[in-house]
């Protein structure tokens, strides 16, 4: 690779970055990502309300004592 397909790959990344940052960000209850985001958070919740252990597997694994 040369100097120059690297700066166009880092300015691609980089654009398709603040795109997907945008697509969260700028809509109104974040759009299309309101509901992945939803489901995902009670998909995970809804296994801490069934599974006692784990329950305590994630609040072990979330103490921050240290």
């Amino acid at each position: 690779m040369t100097m120059k397909t690297r700066y166009s790959l880092i300015i691609l990344l980089n654009a398709a970055g603040l795109a997907l940052f945008l697509s969260w960000y700028l809509p109104v209850n974040h759009g299309f990502w309101f509901t992945i985001d939803s489901g995902i958070f009670h998909f995970f919740n809804q296994k801490l309300v069934e599974s006692h252990a784990f329950l305590w597997w994630v609040a072990i694994t979330n103490n921050r004592a240290f």
